[in-house]
């Protein structure tokens, strides 16, 4: 079983930011930003996330708001993602880097000797959602007016990014689905039953829609080959003898 750590060095709960070793006077979502300025902070931060590859055995990690890394860290966030990325892999090359860096950058996922990308592999992408979720209004009124199924297609293709398999697109947001926290809160969507069947969002068809999955554009996660040991993900270090065993130039998995 793949096991993913999230990791959120965006924000904690606030401390008394400057007077302490790790904090910033950034802040973001009600916590504060760690001081991406000091090397004793960067280098914890690397060290804690390795740690999780070593004691843990994750497979991955998802990085929480990356982009409040790379905006509200007086110029050091990017860097940092760069010493991350090349860290993490350079000691465990097989391991998943995912990031939530909102609006979706191109660079976030290009290797950082090329043009300064930050080296993570995927990044959160928003387009499909919208366009299923659009999609899905228009078909819930009746009529025989077209259905923007081309904007779907497009959202799929992703050509701003350089493998279309780095995109993870996700039908629900659960930052803007959940409930209002109170009256001023008017930042939030109704859930894809009701988009798809306002009147009635118990209706069969409604229900049918699966609750805030994951789909990765254009690819396939599949064995690398026929061998039965290779049903999951390998839990070694060392890549199949096959030749074909690389997902994203990781051992472990095929592109499909």
């Amino acid at each position: 079983m793949s096991q993913r750590y999230e990791v959120r060095h965006g924000n904690v709960d606030p401390p008394r930011w400057w007077n302490t070793l790790y904090f910033s006077d950034k802040t973001w979502a009600g916590g504060v930003v760690f001081n991406f300025q000091s090397d004793p902070v960067r280098s914890f931060l690397i060290d804690n996330t390795r740690f999780y590859l070593d004691e843990y055995r994750v497979d991955g990690f998802r990085f929480d708001e990356v982009s409040v890394i790379d905006r509200e860290s007086y110029g050091r966030g990017w860097d940092f993602c760069q010493a991350l990325t090349t860290t993490l892999l350079a000691h465990r090359p097989g391991a998943l880097l995912h990031a939530e860096y909102w609006n979706v950058n191109p660079w976030i996922v290009r290797e950082p000797s090329d043009d300064n990308g930050a080296g993570f592999h995927t990044t959160m992408t928003d387009g499909a959602r919208i366009a299923v979720r659009e999609l899905l209004a228009a078909a819930g009124v009746p009529g025989d007016h077209p259905l923007p199924l081309t904007r779907v297609a497009d959202q799929l293709g992703l050509e701003y990014l350089r493998d279309r398999w780095r995109g993870v697109n996700s039908f629900e947001n659960h930052d803007l689905v959940m409930q209002p926290k109170d009256a001023q809160d008017t930042n939030r969507m109704p859930r894809l039953a009701r988009v798809a069947d306002p009147a009635n969002p118990r209706s069969p068809h409604a229900q049918f829609l699966p609750p805030c999955p994951i789909m990765r554009a254009a690819t396939t996660r599949r064995p690398c080959c026929s061998r039965s040991s290779h049903s999951s993900r390998p839990r070694s270090r060392s890549s199949c003898s096959c030749g074909r065993c690389s997902f994203a130039g990781r051992p472990g998995w095929a592109k499909g």
